[in-house]
């Protein structure tokens, strides 16, 4: 696997790296450490990862854990196996336990400096953390009217949870956080332009994270004259 990433990734310019390393985000550590039956063969699997990659020109890769560090063993285990970062796919579980599996996106946002401060300090003096911003949840499309859902997100809200972030990171001397999913329709769980709210979204991100400045206008293929007639007359 290694060998593919240097074959085929991370010679891209347009690869993300941190700190002059080629970034690679672990989805499951415990399933890696799992697979390889314990945590100390996982060390050696991502130390020869690591010795690859220096022989391939590189400093090294910077691996960053997505689960498996919200305990102080985890977050143990996780360091000594070589990950130097995490962060989450989300970052409301906590929540559940408190509001149960239907609750607001404002919780969402009131709750995200604690959990970001916690995880920092967790993983002090043993690996960066990355605060996660989400972009809400509300999976009825898959799991149906038993589905756990946040309500009422608005891209006013997601904005001021950006803008939390963003001074959480500011204080820290650090410029990184993580947004997302993109487009997790299925999970209720996007900021992909859509119907509601079309590009509101992007804006609110855009005006926590960005200069102000004179940006292209925001469009859709209707708005030059491409919908599905004009690409079905196209294809003719």
């Amino acid at each position: 696997v290694t060998q593919y990433w240097l074959d085929h990734y991370f010679s891209d310019p347009q690869y993300y790296r941190i700190d002059d390393r080629p970034a690679v985000f672990i989805w499951s550590p415990d399933n890696i450490r799992r697979d390889l039956g314990g945590s100390e063969n996982a060390a050696k699997l991502y130390a020869m990862s690591q010795e690859m990659a220096r022989a391939a020109g590189y400093k090294g890769i910077y691996f960053a854990a997505m689960f498996g560090h919200h305990n102080e063993h985890g977050s143990a285990m996780l360091a000594d196996e070589g990950y130097r970062g995490t962060t989450s796919y989300h970052g409301f579980g906590p929540l559940i336990s408190q509001l149960g599996r239907r609750f607001p996106f404002a919780a969402v946002v009131e709750y995200g400096p604690t959990l970001w401060r916690e995880e920092t300090e967790r993983n002090a003096g043993r690996m960066d953390y990355f605060p996660v911003v989400d972009t809400g949840w509300a999976s009825e499309p898959w799991h149906g009217p038993g589905a756990m859902t946040i309500t009422g997100r608005t891209p006013e809200l997601l904005g001021k949870l950006c803008a939390e972030a963003r001074r959480f990171v500011d204080a820290r001397g650090s410029n990184r956080i993580v947004l997302g999913p993109w487009n997790e329709w299925g999970e209720g769980s996007y900021i992909e332009p859509y119907t509601e709210y079309g590009f509101d979204d992007l804006a609110a991100v855009r005006k926590a994270f960005c200069e102000p400045g004179s940006y292209p206008p925001n469009l859709i293929p209707a708005d030059i004259g491409r919908g599905r007639r004009a690409r079905s007359s196209a294809r003719r």
